[in-house]
C-alpha cells in the first residue's frame, strides 16, 4: 500500500502529480500541457474561451479539459470563459523566469 503525505496530495491535485507513483516523464509532459494552458489564457488579457484555448494550444478537446480539471488553484471558469488567477500568473512568471535563465 502506498502512503501519502497529506500536503503534497492536497498541492497535486491542483497542478502537479505525486512523484511516487507517477513516471517523471509523466509528470513533465503534464506540466509543459499546463503551462501551454496558462500561456493561452494569459495572452488572451487572462480570460479566453474554450474555442481560443484549444486553437492556442493545438491540445485535444479531452485533454484540455483533463488538465483544467486539475488547474482549479490557477484557472476559475466562468459560464464560458477560463479565467487565470492570481496563482496561475505567478506560477505562469516564475516558470518564464526558469525557462529563460
Amino acid at each position: 500500500m502506498i502512503s501519502y503525505d497529506i500536503e503534497t496530495v492536497e498541492k497535486d491535485k491542483y497542478f502537479f502529480y505525486n512523484t511516487s507513483i507517477v513516471p517523471e516523464e509523466t509528470q513533465l509532459r503534464a506540466k509543459r500541457t499546463r503551462m501551454k494552458i496558462l500561456k493561452a489564457i494569459a495572452e488572451r488579457d487572462g480570460s479566453a474561451g474554450f474555442t481560443e484555448i484549444k486553437y492556442a494550444t493545438d491540445l485535444s478537446t479531452g485533454s484540455i479539459y483533463y488538465h483544467l480539471e486539475r488547474m482549479v488553484e490557477y484557472v476559475k471558469k466562468s459560464a464560458k470563459h477560463y479565467y487565470i488567477t492570481k496563482e496561475g500568473l505567478q506560477l505562469l512568471e516564475k516558470n518564464s523566469q526558469v525557462t529563460n535563465a
